[in-house]
């Protein structure tokens, strides 16, 4: 929460109760400043399970980056369909 710093303590305390109303405010949850079962489902569908390299402080990886290829020519088959003689003609530039 954007609201609490500092040291976790376990204890609910004057600081965790104003974290608790300003995500209750936020969030447009009547501002109480305990943690009702509204707040807590809200709390939870925002909240997901870490990855491997969260837990462990693991820099994570960067994806690899796929190489774009040059599209193949036509086949053969086309450019003797579309004119009998010479090169293929068409708005195919392979490119």
């Amino acid at each position: 929460m954007a609201w609490l710093s500092g040291t976790v303590t376990g204890v609910y305390d004057e600081a965790t109760e104003t974290a608790v109303r300003g995500f209750q405010a936020k969030r447009e949850i009547p501002v109480t400043g305990e943690v009702d079962q509204r707040t807590l489902n809200r709390l939870h569908a925002m909240t997901n399970a870490p990855t491997h390299e969260a837990k462990h402080n693991i820099a994570p990886r960067r994806p690899r980056r796929m190489r774009l290829s040059t599209p193949a020519a036509p086949p053969a088959a086309h450019c003797a369909s579309t004119r009998p003689a010479g090169p293929c003609v068409g708005s195919w530039t392979g490119r």
